[in-house]
């Protein structure tokens, strides 16, 4: 009697690293949330992947591929866009809202927290480097040349890019 072979699914994402944006596919170990903040994988296999410099003149303008791997120190936002990815998100049921700032981009959302958490508090009580924004407004800072999403359910956010937020 054999083993059966492991099914993963692949769930269509938007992700916004520093300089481009993509379109594509990723195939988690696992619940995404987990698996994005799980220390022992340090980049992530984008698959199907359609991608855009974010700045007119880049040497590579455009990219399409069937796999790229993208280190997750790099990566800042991931657009979870099926329902089946972003249940195996686990949050809190307790939501503020607040503003967070990036580099390139402003996220307006509600974020998981207990009743209790102080916004000062926010970041240090977050568990791992991505974490979950939800019905998330997204403007750039500066002109960008691909077409980003501007509304989405759910955005995993990584703590590491975020340069600051308040309260809104």
């Amino acid at each position: 009697m054999g083993f059966g072979t492991l099914q993963r699914n692949r769930y269509p994402v938007n992700v916004i690293t520093s300089r481009y944006y993509y379109t594509g596919k990723l195939e988690p170990k696992g619940p995404f949330g987990i698996w994005m903040n799980d220390v022992q994988f340090t980049a992530i296999a984008l698959l199907e992947l359609n991608g855009a410099a974010f700045d007119a003149g880049s040497r590579i303008d455009t990219i399409a591929r069937d796999e790229l791997l993208l280190p997750k120190v790099d990566i800042v936002a991931v657009d979870l866009l099926s329902a089946e990815a972003r249940q195996t998100v686990s949050y809190l049921r307790s939501v503020q809202k607040a503003v967070f700032y990036t580099e390139r981009f402003v996220f307006n959302a509600s974020v998981a927290t207990t009743a209790e958490t102080r916004m000062d508090q926010l970041l240090d009580m977050i568990k791992g480097d991505f974490f979950p924004l939800l019905n998330v407004e997204m403007f750039p800072l500066h002109a960008v040349r691909p077409q980003v999403f501007r509304t989405s359910e759910m955005v995993l956010l990584n703590r590491a890019r975020v340069t600051s937020y308040h309260a809104l």
